[in-house]
């Protein structure tokens, strides 16, 4: 099994964080760009990145960040996540 990705775990994040992150999100206790930061956080803490060092990690957040800004597939689903922030 690979690093970080342990039994119920989505890409290696554990599924808690997930629940958390989505419950907080539907409760409108956070933004959408807020849940789309702390679900990187996650990806870089929890997943593939906690077996990086820490330029590895800072690269793969500039990565993700990017890719979440110029994918428009992923930009749709970023969207459709719902939440506060302004289009």
């Amino acid at each position: 099994m690979a690093p970080g990705a342990g039994a119920g775990s989505i890409g290696g994040i554990a599924p808690g964080t997930l629940r958390e992150i989505t419950g907080k999100l539907a409760a409108g206790e956070i933004s959408r760009s807020e849940a789309v930061n702390r679900l990187v956080d996650a990806v870089v803490a929890e997943g593939p990145g906690r077996v990086l060092g820490p330029r590895q990690r800072e690269a793969l957040r500039a990565h993700l960040n990017q890719t979440l800004a110029d994918d428009p597939v992923l930009g749709e689903r970023v969207r459709a996540l719902g939440g506060d922030d302004a289009d």
